[in-house]
């Protein structure tokens, strides 16, 4: 069994206009809301085809089959802005040079957002777009690289990769999370075959690749960072579920792992964690008892302690891989 230490306050004050996050390390909150947009990604039969990502929205209560960024080919792997104006995805429709590539859709404009020298010829996935939309982060086999899958980091207000390379190795280094300002990208790596995979991160000031305690002999991977930087939530084998996967947090700054209290359950995969900006939500992909299908996307609640459930998101079919604004 994985050890665990007691979970962290977390308060909420709420007044009409305002609200205090105790221990969230900051954000943007809505209140009698907190995070409005989810995106996802489904093989409903009534999408475009293949795989498509839809949005829904918590204030009105409405899924956006988002027409205009979906196509007839696999459209996955979703992450948004913290605004909700901006997603990011990875597909493998006609036109782009590689087998996957990956797009950056404006809601503000409908219209994809020019990303010159983003694509390869490789494949580009996993991409995760920073709480301000200005940094996508993404893993890539393309030519040239240090290893199998490497990290990359592209900068949209620039038009242009931006030099992580003292993130990658040999091995493979995959499925990166960015914070909003971009200085911290964590990311899975093999580099250690005694312990893979495990969760490193990188801090782009100083280009040095941090170690961290959350790493066993066991499973540590699909990290997500919270646009602070403080809290990392990932994917690990070994807590409640036992042989299945469940989801810990681990606290940077008070240097521990986090309980999340009634959101893992035995004999279920709890998988692909997102954490909203301001840390307070966590999204998720689950095949527990109770869904509506094979997969489906659940919203747990850190400060009530309690998985929300999406009434009107699921289908009979697959939906996951969550991404929070």
């Amino acid at each position: 069994m994985r050890g665990y230490s007691a979970p962290m306050l977390l308060v909420a004050f709420a007044g009409m206009a305002t609200v205090t996050l105790i221990g969230c390390g900051g954000g943007k909150y809505t209140p009698g809301l907190g995070v409005r947009y989810l995106v996802f990604e489904t093989d409903r039969a009534e999408t475009a085809g293949g795989k498509d990502i839809i949005l829904f929205d918590r204030a009105t209560r409405r899924l956006d089959n988002l027409a205009a960024l979906n196509s007839t080919a696999d459209d996955v792997h979703p992450s948004i802005s913290s605004d909700g104006r901006y997603i990011a995805f990875a597909s493998n429709r006609a036109g782009g040079p590689g087998q996957y590539d990956i797009y950056v859709y404006d809601r503000q404009t409908a219209t994809f957002v020019p990303t010159p020298g983003l694509n390869s010829t490789g494949n580009d996935d996993w991409p995760d777009i920073s709480a301000d939309g200005l940094y996508v982060a993404f893993q890539s086999n393309r030519p040239g690289g240090a290893g199998g899958w490497d990290v990359y980091l592209y900068d949209t207000a620039i038009r242009a990769l931006v030099n992580v390379s003292k993130i990658n190795t040999a091995d493979n280094e995959t499925r990166p999370s960015v914070s909003e300002d971009a200085a911290w990208i964590a990311f899975e790596t093999d580099r250690s075959a005694a312990t893979a995979p495990d969760i490193l991160l990188y801090e782009r000031g100083v280009e040095f690749v941090h170690g961290l305690p959350i790493n066993t002999t066991g499973v540590e991977r699909d990290p997500d960072i919270s646009a602070s930087g403080r809290f990392l939530v990932y994917v690990v084998q070994g807590g409640p579920g036992g042989a299945f996967f469940d989801l810990e947090m681990y606290d940077r700054q008070q240097d521990r792992v986090d309980q999340l209290p009634q959101l893992n359950i035995a004999n279920a995969n709890d998988d692909l964690p997102s954490i909203s900006f301001d840390a307070w939500w966590i999204a998720f992909q689950s095949d527990r008892p109770g869904g509506a299908g094979g997969a489906d996307v659940y919203l747990y609640d850190r400060a009530a302690q309690a998985v929300v459930q999406l009434t009107g998101v699921n289908a009979a079919t697959f939906d996951g891989a969550p991404g929070l604004d």
